[in-house]
């Protein structure tokens, strides 16, 4: 694992430093405070133009209650993992498949972070860029000696893989992702984004969609990688062979028997 390390009397945080755990868990102890890195970096300078790929979108909420915070949580897109500090949570969403980071695509990143998961969940305004580093679970938070925290692991859920479009389709305005989700279920011939909207939620019962093209310029549906007998046709709506569709409402009540 790739471990940055700050020590809070003086050590720069630009520098990259592999550490065996052992040697963190001493650093830990003697009052270094530990961190990991958000994204992947090609050696051991910690800049936006050293990076590799984009693995996770992130955000810190820090400064709201805890129960405030776990209700925003539980709003929004199911986060492949979350991490409590001792102000808060850190979240994670995992990429399906790591972004690289050009200068569009880390824009377009970064925009996500500070326009919609920002605004969200109420999180900290300074945390946005691409080479962030975050605290790493079961570390002790050392900011205040007389009062350290040690930091928890509270969910980790690989299934929950995601695309950039789903944040800007979910997060979208002013509009909390319940609203959206009611608004977006009816169906309205743009069945693609509504599936991706409810993909990993409750109401599709954590399950992801996905799509894979025909031939025939269909796009077919998949749930957690496995094809179904569902596909989108030309004009947006769901086609099926066993009354699974045309709208996204049909179609998930369908699915769900």
């Amino acid at each position: 694992m790739k471990i940055i390390h700050h020590n809070r009397y003086g050590i720069k945080d630009d520098k990259c430093f592999y550490l065996k755990s052992e040697e963190c868990l001493e650093a830990n102890e003697n009052g270094t405070e530990i961190f990991w890195v958000v994204n992947s970096f090609e050696g051991k300078i910690r800049q936006e133009i050293y990076l590799t790929s984009l693995d996770y979108l992130y955000t810190e909420i820090d400064g709201l209650k805890k129960e405030d915070s776990k209700e925003l949580i539980q709003k929004g897109l199911p986060p492949t993992i979350i991490i409590e500090s001792k102000n808060g949570y850190h979240l994670y969403w995992e990429f399906k498949n790591p972004i690289i980071p050009t200068p569009e695509n880390l824009a377009r990143y970064k925009s996500i972070i500070n326009s919609r998961l920002i605004p969200f969940y109420h999180s900290d305004k300074g945390v946005k860029d691409g080479a962030r580093l975050l605290r790493v679970p079961e570390f002790y938070h050392w900011k205040n000696p007389l009062d350290p925290f040690l930091i928890k692991l509270r969910e980790f859920n690989p299934k929950y893989l995601y695309n950039l479009n789903q944040f800007e389709f979910c997060y979208a305005g002013d509009f909390l992702k319940k609203e959206i989700k009611t608004q977006r279920i009816k169906g309205n011939g743009n069945c693609k984004n509504e599936l991706v909207a409810l993909s990993g939620t409750k109401e599709a019962q954590g399950d992801i969609f996905s799509f894979k093209n025909n031939p025939n310029g269909t796009e077919q549906i998949y749930v957690n990688g496995k094809r179904t007998a569902s596909w989108i046709d030309k004009l947006g709506w769901i086609g099926s062979h066993s009354n699974g569709g045309p709208t996204t409402d049909k179609w998930i009540n369908w699915y769900k028997k």
